[in-house]
């Protein structure tokens, strides 16, 4: 802390304080899924997979998954800029600690760290724009921010952690006083975001749309605009270079990739032309933004034009239907069962109506620009259930305000009644999923509910209890194979085990997610015909995995129905996992005439 001021020593002690409390918090929380080194979601597991693979010595920029839909495997959508960090801790631990030990503090130190450096993103913004002395409470908030927090929990390595951070980071550029020192900070920041996930890039518009506001009102401060959209498109050009290189050039829909380079580089071109003209009506340069982006578009759909219906539009129908239509966070928060959308939107917007209320009482343009950066990120959230992370994230600031004028407001007295509204307010705000699940079981204490139909199976509801390690010794015993599985689960073979699977739950790998989808629903003999096809060699099922009801539900007649019923089949072996099997059920995939199973070509 030598050189700093008073002022940011005490608010650097203070987040730190604040981290170490919220980290505790967290430890204690997910203790016994650190004991037991079990991630809750498939999309961490494959992370850690992901990882021991660059470790072992996978090419950096080769980022196949070899052992998800064999033998050619399955690119990854995702980038390393997330894996280093961890491959990194695991290399600097692996010799004091041991390979098992270094990676369960990576998956645990990693995720916390991240969390620290989103804290300290938020106590800037706090410090420079309300006030030094309420660092502290707004790092304490993270952990009554439920989406967020979610992302930020030790064991959740997966991207989201890195994407809140990058958001946070770039609202930075809203303090900067120079158009460099804005380009710098938010247009790397969403560089870097977009290179660790697309799903940034509407957000790093509405950046754009800011800076070109400033330009609307006050034609001199076109560099603000200009010079972001450089840092963000040679920023995402530097990332892609140093996470994909130039071995794969393919225009895939669900990354950065070469079509949005030539549009991010067209765009931010196209707007240092509109520069050269200095005195421009308004409406001719709104007109040229507006030229700039179609031109930008073209040039994208020229180069992608398999892209133009967006990542997810040309999936498999039953694909779609099956799987993309039952994963929540992708979709709409009305979506969501009633306490989560209030948790995804409540706090978001109640920190809106504080950043309005802080732009009418503050002088200058701070308050509107984050409100009107903060209201984006909401609506983005609207369209996208997890993005909700974010948007909470975003709105911690002005919630941190609006806790402290209303604890002020609490201590000053009045009556009871007004004290207890006032409380009532304050909980309601941060933790509106809680009020609103008491309110539930009040009424139900109250007076006897009407009988609830039962529910249509859904993949967002809990993964079932197949995946503890325990769980999986007996499988991993067994002779090297191609296992067709629930996507869900699969990811936590390749994990504990050496095995392959068909496939899992993620969207590139859509022809083996097609094939398991149809092998389960289908009747025993035409799913004998797909899984010969694929060379499987095990058929696991999880007998209490939503996905596994989703088959029964939808095709009672369908092989998992079947075999969960105790149908015999003579092509399919059971194999007895004994007690450490838990309540998985395996078969062995007999061999037909002309091919083989346990020495198929996949496996050599």
């Amino acid at each position: 802390m030598i050189g700093l001021s008073p002022v940011r020593r005490r608010a650097l002690g203070a987040v730190l304080l604040g981290w170490a409390l919220v980290a505790l918090l967290a430890l204690l929380r997910e203790w016994p899924l650190i004991a037991a080194f079990h991630f809750s979601d498939g999309d961490d597991a494959l992370r850690m997979v992901q990882v021991r693979d660059l470790l072992a010595g996978q090419n950096w920029f080769d980022l196949h998954q070899y052992r998800i839909a064999p033998p050619d495997g399955t690119v990854m959508h995702w980038s390393r800029l997330v894996d280093a960090p961890l491959a990194a801790m695991v290399l600097l631990l692996r010799g004091l600690l041991g390979p098992a030990r270094a990676e369960l503090a990576a998956v645990v130190l990693v995720p916390l760290l991240t969390l620290l450096v989103a804290q300290l993103c938020i106590a800037r913004l706090v410090a420079r724009k309300i006030d030094p002395n309420l660092v502290f409470i707004a790092t304490l908030m993270m952990i009554l921010t439920l989406p967020t927090m979610m992302q930020l929990n030790p064991m959740r390595i997966d991207h989201h952690g890195w994407q809140i951070v990058a958001v946070l980071a770039a609202l930075n550029a809203l303090l900067a006083r120079s158009p460099r020192g804005a380009a710098l900070v938010g247009g790397l920041a969403l560089a870097f975001g977009m290179s660790v996930s697309l799903e940034l890039l509407p957000f790093a518009g509405l950046l754009g749309a800011l800076f070109a506001l400033r330009w609307i009102r006050n034609p001199a401060k076109w560099r603000w605009l200009a010079w972001y959209l450089d840092a963000l498109a040679l920023g995402s050009m530097a990332f892609f270079a140093g996470t994909r290189g130039l071995g794969d050039l393919t225009n895939y829909c669900d990354a950065v990739s070469p079509g949005y380079l030539a549009a991010l580089g067209i765009i931010a071109l196209g707007t240092h032309g509109l520069a050269l003209r200095p005195a421009m009506p308004r409406w001719l340069l709104v007109a040229g933004f507006g030229m700039v982006g179609l031109a930008g578009t073209a040039l994208f759909l020229s180069i992608a034009p398999g892209c133009s219906t967006g990542p997810f539009a040309r999936l498999d129908p039953l694909v779609r239907d099956f799987w993309y239509n039952n994963v929540l966070e992708g979709l709409p928060v009305w979506r969501q069962s009633t306490a989560i959308l209030l948790q995804m939107i409540v706090p978001p917007l109640a920190g809106l109506g504080a950043a309005i209320l802080l732009a009418k009482r503050e002088q200058g343009r701070f308050w509107h620009e984050f409100a009107f950066m903060l209201g984006g990120a909401i609506l983005i959230s609207v369209a996208v259930s997890r993005f909700s992370s974010v948007s909470s994230a975003v709105a911690i600031m002005p919630l941190a305000w609006l806790l402290r004028r209303l604890a002020h407001k609490i201590a000053e007295g009045g009556t009871m009644i007004r004290r207890f509204v006032l409380a009532g307010l304050l909980l309601a705000v941060l933790l509106p999923s809680m009020i609103f699940d008491a309110a539930l079981l009040g009424l139900a204490q109250v007076g006897a509910t009407s009988p609830v139909p039962p529910a249509v199976p859904s993949l967002a509801l809990s993964k079932g209890s197949c995946s503890p390690s325990g769980q999986l010794t007996g499988l991993a015993r067994l002779p090297r194979g191609l296992i067709m599985s629930q996507l869900d689960f699969g990811p936590f073979i390749l994990l504990r085990t050496t095995h392959m699977v068909l496939a899992t739950g993620h969207h590139r790998a859509a022809p083996a997610m097609h094939d398991t989808i149809a092998a389960f629903l289908a009747k025993p003999a035409a799913a004998r015909s797909i899984i010969a096809a694929r060379h499987v060699d095990y058929v696991l099922i999880c007998p209490d995995q939503n996905e596994t009801r989703m088959y029964q539900y939808r095709a009672p007649a369908g092989l998992a129905a079947q075999l969960l019923a105790g149908q015999r089949l003579d092509w399919l072996e059971p194999v007895d996992l004994g007690p450490e099997g838990g309540n998985m059920k395996l078969w062995r995939v007999k061999p037909q005439a002309g091919l083989n199973s346990i020495a198929s070509p996949s496996m050599q």
